[in-house]
């Protein structure tokens, strides 16, 4: 669903005229859906960590002997949790610490292998800085959060709408009920309905992004064996 189809279905369903154009148009109304539409767009996909923002693979640099901080991918947007390592070593290392925790890990004489990390500045500032300062050559691999929310026409990622014929990159449905309510309101009509729906929505659909893991209370998932052998007994527990 592009983002002229959203427009104007959110148009449909709140009875009011459609647009011919969401981007570059100077109708007052493109102005606001165009906004919202933006909105919407980071809204949903901040609200939680889609996998689809995920990185397809690993990002992965080599640390410079005597150098603390390093520059993040373009795109990057948050640290997936657990994921940064130290790749020579097999470590985790340890992040999202305080600022005391790390000032203290700073001073305090510890091998590489155990270094710690934090995140600092924003946007093309923003930096990962490692301490203790590198001491050898070491990879460093982790997962992130792209920031880039929107497909162009030709499948490139970008941050938010800049063409009518954009898709995004976090379920459309979701984008297009969000700006639902928030149009709704900005019109000054009645939105509890539409931003409950949303709600519900984001719960069901983020919950069905991720899917469970399946958990054998007995038996292998590979045994061939009758379902009465290696499976949890109805009777004669602890005999």
């Amino acid at each position: 669903m592009t983002l002229i189809s959203m427009v104007a279905a959110v148009c449909g369903e709140l009875a009011v005229p459609p647009v011919s154009s969401a981007v570059d148009n100077n109708d007052i109304r493109s102005i606001a859906l165009l906004a919202l539409a933006k909105r919407s767009l980071v809204e949903v996909s901040e609200a939680r960590d889609w996998p689809h923002l995920l990185n397809t693979t690993a990002y992965t640099f080599d640390t410079v002997i005597g150098q603390a901080e390093y520059s993040m991918p373009a795109d990057f947007n948050r640290m997936a949790p657990d994921t940064l390592f130290d790749t020579e070593a097999d470590y985790r290392m340890v992040g999202g610490t305080t600022i005391q925790l790390f000032q203290r890990a700073s001073v305090i004489s510890s091998p590489m292998d155990k270094a710690s990390y934090r995140v600092h500045g924003s946007g093309v500032t923003r930096r990962l800085i490692i301490t203790p300062t590198p001491d050898v050559v070491k990879t460093i691999s982790y997962w992130y959060y792209s920031s880039y929310y929107a497909v162009s026409s030709t499948g490139d990622f970008k941050e938010t709408f800049t063409s009518d014929a954009d898709t995004t990159r976090v379920p459309e449905n979701l984008v297009e009920l969000d700006l639902k309510w928030r149009y709704a309101r900005q019109r000054g009509q009645d939105y509890a309905e539409e931003f409950r729906e949303y709600q519900d929505k984001l719960d069901k659909v983020f919950s069905q992004s991720i899917p469970p893991r399946t958990i054998l209370l007995g038996g292998s998932q590979y045994d061939e064996s009758p379902l009465t052998e290696g499976y949890v007994p109805d009777t004669g527990y602890g005999a």
